[in-house]
């Protein structure tokens, strides 16, 4: 019996037809001794002590909240019903010796649930920390892929200041300049339009017309790449 607890002891986390052997061998223990009672009171003794190997096996064997207590619950009834049946029908041993057996099969019991509660919380509580811990793992990795989005949208808003700035000192010193020949001109031309004669009007209107084309095509070629560089922003 001792080398069969121990063998599947150590085989249990590794295969599992010895599960199903375990809990035949448990129930096997609990009929093996009801029945022994029910066959005659010289063996009330032997029925009990497999009642009670029963608790112990199932602590060892089972694997399940509810397969253990199941098994607890059938065990310790059919063993309560055992010990009550001996001690209506004892003859051989005393009264004595069956409320000692009785003491050990309560303390039994209630030490079993008690480990059972204490291993299943543990049992719990582990799972709910590796829960917690993947979830805090998950969580670091998408802030992590959040801060690096968060670090490319910041470079691209720093290259956009930077083209911002360019571009509004462009229009400061490159574009003024030429606005400010046209209103030269056009001043010029208005007071002394009459002094001119036609063909000097028509020259300073040519000069005119060329430095505005050519604030234009500037213009829009500046428009051009203020708006490209905006296009670098993504989302």
């Amino acid at each position: 019996m001792l080398l069969l607890i121990f063998t599947y002891s150590g085989l249990r986390e590794k295969r599992y037809l010895v599960i199903v052997v375990n809990n035949f061998h448990c129930l096997s223990l609990l009929f093996m001794g009801f029945g022994l009672v029910l066959i005659g009171p010289q063996y009330n003794f032997k029925g009990i002590i497999s009642c009670i190997l029963l608790i112990v096996a199932s602590h060892f064997f089972i694997r399940g909240y509810w397969s253990t207590l199941l098994l607890y619950a059938i065990g310790s009834v059919m063993g309560l019903v055992t010990i009550v049946y001996s001690y209506m029908h004892f003859t051989t041993y005393d009264h004595a010796e069956v409320v000692g057996l009785i003491t050990v099969f309560v303390g039994i019991v209630i030490l079993s649930f008690n480990n059972e509660k204490i291993r299943y919380n543990e049992f719990y509580l582990k799972r709910n920390l590796m829960q917690e811990k993947d979830k805090t793992q998950s969580q670091n990795i998408q802030l992590q892929s959040i801060n690096k989005r968060l670090d490319v949208t910041l470079k691209q808003l720093e290259e956009v200041d930077k083209s911002k700035n360019k571009f509004f000192s462009v229009i400061a010193h490159d574009l003024r300049s030429p606005f400010s020949s046209v209103v030269s001109l056009t001043e010029e031309l208005n007071v002394n339009f009459k002094e001119y004669s036609l063909p000097e009007i028509e020259s300073r209107v040519r000069i005119i017309e060329e430095s505005t084309k050519s604030t234009l095509d500037f213009l829009n070629n500046l428009l051009f790449w203020a708006s490209s560089q905006l296009n670098l922003i993504t989302c």
